[in-house]
């Protein structure tokens, strides 16, 4: 498995868990899935959820977990790009390939 830190953070409110870029994944190893089919769905579902789970990537499939705001105030009150945006999004787009 390889993974990056980030130094992307994010303030928590009300207790909603939001991304924080801290922990990127950008493999996995190899895992023997249950192919899925007709009469396998819930044991393969079952299978792909505690992989993500134990990755800490399941809030990206049940939606629990927000995209950050594409813009972030800079110290000077402008708006900037968010950083956290490009890493939030590449790593969606892994779990999605």
């Amino acid at each position: 498995m390889a993974v990056t830190d980030s130094t992307e953070s994010a303030s928590v409110d009300g207790g909603c868990t939001l991304f924080t870029g801290e922990k990127v994944i950008y493999s996995f190893p190899r895992h023997d899935l249950v192919k899925l089919d007709e009469g396998t769905f819930i044991q393969w579902q079952q299978q792909v959820q505690l992989i993500l789970r134990g990755y800490g990537l399941i809030g990206f499939l049940d939606v629990a977990l927000p995209p950050p705001a594409r813009f972030i105030q800079s110290p000077d009150g402008s708006l900037t790009p968010n950083p956290s945006v490009l890493v939030f999004t590449q790593q969606d787009q892994f779990l999605a390939s």
